[in-house]
């Protein structure tokens, strides 16, 4: 460990050296996870509530002679931050996302997660459904059904770091200017240590004075957030009686709206996930001795895509915002119209275009982001291969009958007039590929088009990730690919949508759009739209007990009322969680909107991950507070 600041203010303990980081700090270390515990701490009887620290024995030299109550909390904290950052650091090693190559890695990252949770007095177990997926850590401390359960949720997986733009590795975690620097250190392993710390200082606090804590916990750590979460609703209902008496359910996985003001998140939209295919000829063709003379399935994809958007980013499909509640943004909008946390031409920079398509104010701008459906092209690619109902045939290009078995007929006389070739449906439901695995709901969708099955069903294989050869790029031909036709084309797409709104009626909206505008294509090749996942938009109750808790946790921390805040992303297993016990999950973003989640030189702050935890802590000492003054002052 290296040593620094203050020599006057330098100890030994145990084998190593703490220090204090200025001179208005005292270094008192508590070793934490560290494996020996450097020295022992304990609360002073007056600030027993404050969390006051003083080390035993005592010392001027081990410790700042002035001890005001901001200094003594304060060097609390810092002294934390060498045990916090190492596991921090350590743990950034191994968790990744897919490919199965690091699978193991994911492994090592889960158990080394349960190892952490274990040495709290945790019982630990890892549930893993699926073969090949990343499990799920499951914890549970205390089981005292006169005291109130707080469950957290975290995802120790993270996103792939193969941006050439990264200063630093990504999976070796860099301090740097007074940010943790690496691929998950906001989203999501930094908040995760931050739960784990702020339930460890409690039940020490209330140890050392010889009690235990009247509070249980619930810990429930998924590996597949990433990659649809699948396993995750079988997981917890696996341990659902770890988890059915929890009054709250605590989460970290938004981030504020700008760089100084922390946030609470009131509201996520939702989100669908679809692919939209189009199938021509039986194989690839040459385009100098075969091109024109046939429809080709890029050609109609790209129209197809094209005819969902007008100018401005305006989605033109029939139906697509209806339903959407008023005055959404109205509280966040409190709290912002007189902020400098967001402005139009800082957002505009930051995402690095020169013009955007919204309003250029900031409520309307607000309110595009947060409150509005949208729909995004977000990739497009060919295939190999198309499988359909366990059968790669199923969509075969240019069938023999002229009549598809799902998605949408072609025309029955090519080169008719478009008024007399409207496309006959056939199958034409959009298929449910890899259902999110908590929108197993999907099954019962109402019949959108009568005489339909009300689902296509799908492979075990084809649901849980499909085969290699669906995920080949258009580049597997590398330099001949100007003079290659694709039999398939795929086009990938995001909608999000908001309350009030039902993805199935979007989801039908968009299929009646597509039937519409291929029609009028007059094209022999087949198209099909397929449902990936589905996740529910989420909302809190502002004026709950248990969120203004939270508010003031976030105050006493921070000095200041929190930003209530929407956001434009989604968390579907938010509202799984909260349908699944019954209880409501409370957004507590830690990290800052720089942190640059999902994309290269991804960072936490250094002081948001350690008041971050405090904030945390503070909220558990709301919860036992409001338990212990019974039904009047209760949660």
């Amino acid at each position: 460990m290296p040593v620094g600041g203050c020599a006057k203010h330098r100890f030994v303990c145990k084998g190593y050296q703490s220090w204090c980081l200025t001179k208005q700090y005292c270094e008192l270390s508590p070793g934490v996870f560290a494996g020996n515990a450097s020295v022992v701490l304990i609360p002073s009887q007056q600030h027993f509530r404050k969390r006051l620290w003083y080390p035993v024995p005592y010392s001027k030299e081990a410790a700042c002679p002035e001890h005001s109550t901001a200094h003594m909390l304060d060097c609390y904290n810092l002294c934390q931050l060498p045990h916090y950052q190492a596991h921090l650091h350590t743990w950034n090693m191994f968790t990744l996302l897919i490919p199965q190559a690091y699978h193991d890695e994911c492994l090592r990252g889960a158990k080394y997660l349960s190892r952490l949770l274990e040495a709290l007095g945790a019982e630990v177990k890892m549930a893993q459904p699926y073969e090949g997926k990343n499990p799920v850590v499951l914890g549970r401390l205390g089981h005292n059904p006169a005291y109130p359960t707080v469950a957290f949720y975290g995802h120790y997986d993270v996103q792939p770091a193969e941006e050439p733009d990264w200063k630093t590795d990504p999976f070796e975690m860099t301090a740097v200017d007074g940010y943790l620097c690496g691929r998950g250190t906001s989203d999501n392993k930094g908040p995760i240590l931050a739960f784990i710390y702020a339930v460890k200082e409690m039940l020490d606090c209330w140890r050392v004075s010889g009690a235990v804590a009247p509070i249980n916990v619930a810990f429930a750590f998924e590996g597949e957030e990433e990659n649809g979460s699948l396993g995750f609703q079988e997981s917890l209902a696996g341990s659902l009686d770890w988890f059915s008496d929890a009054m709250l359910v605590v989460i970290s996985n938004t981030v504020w709206v700008g760089e100084n003001k922390p946030c609470l998140t009131y509201g996520m939209r939702g989100m669908v996930t679809a692919s939209l295919v189009v199938a021509g000829p039986e194989r690839d063709l040459h385009s100098g001795n075969d091109g024109g003379v046939f429809s080709e399935p890029m050609t109609d994809l790209v129209q197809l895509l094209g005819s969902l958007q007008g100018p401005g980013g305006k989605i033109i499909v029939p139906g697509f915002y209806s339903n959407v509640r008023p005055q959404l943004l109205g509280l966040a909008w409190q709290g912002l119209q007189n902020s400098e946390e967001f402005s139009v031409d800082s957002y505009r920079q930051a995402i690095g275009v020169p013009k955007l398509t919204a309003p250029p104010n900031t409520h309307d701008l607000l309110q595009k982001r947060w409150c509005s459906p949208t729909l995004s092209i977000v990739d497009v690619r060919t295939i190999t291969s198309v499988r359909t109902n366990g059968n790669s045939n199923s969509l075969a290009p240019y069938p023999s009958s002229q009549a598809a078995t799902t998605g949408v007929r072609p025309s029955s006389a090519p080169g008719a007039a478009a008024a007399s070739t409207t496309a006959v449906v056939g199958s034409n439901k959009p298929r449910y590929l890899a259902g999110c695995p908590y929108s197993s709901h999907l099954v019962d969708v109402p019949q959108l088009w009568p005489g339909l099955p009300s689902v296509v069903h799908v492979s075990h294989t084809e649901k849980h990730g499909g085969s290699a050869a669906e995920e080949r790029s258009c580049y597997r031909f590398g330099p001949t690919r100007f003079s290659v036709i694709p039999k398939v084309a795929v086009g990938k797409i995001s909608l999000r949508f908001v309350p009030e709104q039902d993805h199935e009626m979007l989801i039908g909206c968009l299929q009646q759009h597509i039937e519409a505008r291929f029609a009028e294509l007059v094209s022999a090749n087949r198209v099909e739209l397929q449902v990936h996942s589905v996740g529910d938009w989420w909302e809190a109750d502002p004026q709950s007990q248990l969120f203004q808790m939270a508010e003031r946790a976030v105050r006493r921390e921070w000095g200041v009322p929190p930003l209530y805040v929407r956001e434009g992303g989604t968390m579907p297993v938010a509202s799984l969680i909260e349908k699944m016990l019954g209880a409501p999950a409370l957004m507590i973003p830690m990290g800052q909107s720089s942190d640059n989640c999902h994309l290269a030189n991804e960072r936490l702050r250094r002081i948001n991950l350690i008041k971050g935890k405090n904030v945390v802590r503070h909220l558990l000492e709301e919860v036992v507070a409001a338990s212990v003054q019974g039904p009047s002052g209760g949660v």
